[in-house]
């Protein structure tokens, strides 16, 4: 049983994530971008704006890869290319207890190397946190465990957004502060939610659904930040 590239493929067109993930490989090599654009086969103009958060192409992804010589499916996989998950014919055990969301998410290749716990559930726009000792855990890679403090589970949720579905993770980093444009968990009196964070106007912080369709904009001075979404993980079929 293999899962290669013959899945569906999203692409995100921006990720903070992906950025960090390259820059810290031309760190780790000791070399300018001006040094280093011509091992990954790009500009250095071009590394500069990848590193801003520009994600390329995935076959512009996988080329980076290999011109360093790193395994490609894990360089996609740090883009956000979801369907991408096993490009070597490797067979992808599933860990005990796990669904194969689980299990790719971590290594994409051999054994899970990371978790994080998955702390609360999302339905209907409203997270509901589960206690901490009785969390299950989630299976990811070590990059993403370093990134994140916690994982939200969705469940019938196709209101928030048009690309977070039912079965979705999503990685929450604590936080309490956040830029326009980022998805946030944010408490709301007594109420948790997930919503896109629009900034602060003369009526309060603005919290709106990225789905015109979904759950109702709020405007509030009682909106608190305590999270930012920094990675979703799709939970594909069986």
């Amino acid at each position: 049983m293999c899962y290669t590239t013959g899945m569906r493929v999203r692409r995100r067109s921006f990720s903070e994530e992906f950025g960090r993930f390259v820059q810290e490989k031309r760190l780790e090599a000791g070399q300018t971008q001006i040094r280093f654009a011509p091992r990954l086969g790009v500009s250095p103009s071009y590394l500069a704006q990848i590193e801003q958060g520009v994600v390329p192409p995935a076959d512009r992804v996988s080329h980076m890869a290999e011109g360093l010589g790193d395994d490609p499916a894990l360089w996609l996989a740090a883009a956000g290319y979801e369907g991408i998950s096993n490009t070597t014919g490797v067979e992808t055990p599933l860990v005990p207890g796990a669904t194969r969301a689980e299990t790719l998410a971590g290594k994409h290749l051999t054994a899970i190397e990371a978790s994080l716990p998955v702390l609360a559930l999302l339905k209907r726009g409203t997270v509901t946190f589960a206690k901490k000792d009785d969390a299950p855990k989630l299976a990811c890679r070590p990059e993403d465990a370093a990134a994140a403090d916690y994982v939200i589970r969705v469940e019938g949720d196709g209101g928030l957004e048009p690309d977070v579905r039912a079965g979705d993770y999503l990685l929450v980093k604590k936080a309490r502060s956040a830029r326009r444009g980022q998805l946030v968990v944010a408490q709301v009196g007594k109420q948790r939610v997930v919503r896109e964070y629009g900034g602060r106007t003369r009526d309060g912080t603005v919290l709106k659904p990225r789905n015109p369709y979904g759950y109702d904009r709020i405007v509030s001075d009682a909106v608190e930040v305590i999270g930012v979404v920094v990675r979703q993980i799709r939970d594909w079929p069986s």
